[in-house]
């Protein structure tokens, strides 16, 4: 198979007209779901837990296999214990949750560039699988997609030569800072011709699929970054690929940027139903812990349960700002009302690890904790 050379951008007009109707359709999905969290405080805060969850869906897409509760404990304490593999497997997730958040810091200041992709990779790679292969750096060698022992010659995509990336990618970044196509369709496209030119030496599948939310967020179509795809993407993954590999196979756009957008529009519904359900259980935290707490501390105690999830008491303090006397005195009352429950209880000089149980069941859809 010869290596695949994409089309420069912008591509010609589409005008099949079912395409039209399920763009309309995941466009005003996408805004029912904005609309969901319009008025919070803190929507960054509400949705960091769903953050995690499609860090940790992007990676199972490409094979890398962690828990929320793992990513969760590995967060909370360094002297959580699991083997190595698995380990790894959560610090790529802790990684993608760190170069998301470094991207909603530096979009305003700095634009969505090639350059601050470049950077949003080396967090991805930091310290993970594929650490060695020159994050950040775009590869030097030829790349192709394939099966586990796949050769150059049985290979399901052939990856651009590199003396064609940094052209492709020049030609991307000034499509993504340029474009005026409608905002899904264009993410369509972002998404896809980032996966075609496989610019980098690994994590391309992860780096690609973080531009989704971020390239909607720079056209305004979001006012928060926080809409995750990776939960529909993973479930019909061979639809997924098989719709990247019919544009470099058969040039079929349509049927991918139909795909795409069938995608959005699912997963919109099930993002507003599960954010509609977080700001439900923040509403009714708000009342119960101001009755336990009855202090000036019942806000940031309510937003710290929300962002850390899982924790231990010396993060709570951190996070809260408390003192260790305000802070354990709150913690032992949430634990007898049972709004925390222990992951790990106190043995020696290891710390007690706290789960906020409601809200990590909740984005888990069942009862694990």
């Amino acid at each position: 198979m010869k290596p695949y050379l994409p089309s420069f951008l912008p591509l010609p007009p589409f005008t099949d007209p079912d395409l039209q109707t399920v763009i309309s359709q995941a466009n005003q999905e996408v805004g029912r779901f904005d609309g969901s969290l319009l008025g919070l405080v803190n929507p960054s805060i509400l949705m960091s837990p769903l953050m995690t969850q499609e860090a940790i869906l992007s990676s199972r897409i490409e094979g890398t296999i962690t828990t929320l509760q793992e990513v969760l404990m590995v967060q909370a304490s360094d002297d959580f214990e699991l083997e190595p593999e698995r380990r790894n497997s959560a610090i790529e997730v802790v990684n993608y949750r760190k170069a998301l958040a470094l991207a909603v810091d530096s979009l305003d200041e700095r634009g969505f560039t090639i350059n601050l992709i470049r950077q949003l990779h080396e967090v991805l790679m930091d310290s993970v699988r594929g650490h060695n292969k020159s994050p950040g750096q775009v590869r030097q060698s030829q790349a192709f997609i394939g099966a586990p022992g796949a050769t150059l010659g049985t290979a399901t995509y052939v990856a651009p030569e590199a003396l064609h990336i940094d052209s492709l990618l020049e030609n991307l970044g000034t499509y993504i800072l340029g474009c005026t196509d409608d905002p899904v369709v264009a993410a369509a496209v972002v998404h896809a011709q980032f996966e075609m030119i496989h610019p980098f030496e690994d994590g391309n599948g992860r780096m690609g699929r973080m531009l989704i939310p971020l390239y909607l967020f720079h056209r305004n179509a979001l006012r928060n970054p926080v809409f995750y795809l990776s939960e529909y993407l993973e479930s019909n993954r061979e639809r997924y690929f098989a719709g990247l590999r019919g544009i470099s196979k058969e040039g079929d756009w349509i049927g991918w940027i139909k795909f795409f957008a069938e995608a959005v529009r699912e997963q919109a519904v099930c993002n507003t139903q599960k954010a509609r359900e977080i700001v439900n259980l923040y509403e009714s935290m708000k009342r119960e812990l101001y009755n336990i707490a009855r202090t000036r501390f019942s806000l940031p105690l309510l937003d710290s349960l929300f962002d850390l999830v899982v924790f231990k008491s010396d993060r709570f303090i951190q996070y809260t700002g408390m003192s260790k006397r305000t802070a354990l005195r709150l913690l032992h009352d949430l634990r007898d009302a049972g709004i925390l429950k222990p992951l790990r209880d106190q043995s020696g000089s290891r710390g007690a690890i706290l789960v906020f149980a409601r809200l990590f069941n909740l984005v888990e859809g069942r009862d694990i904790v």
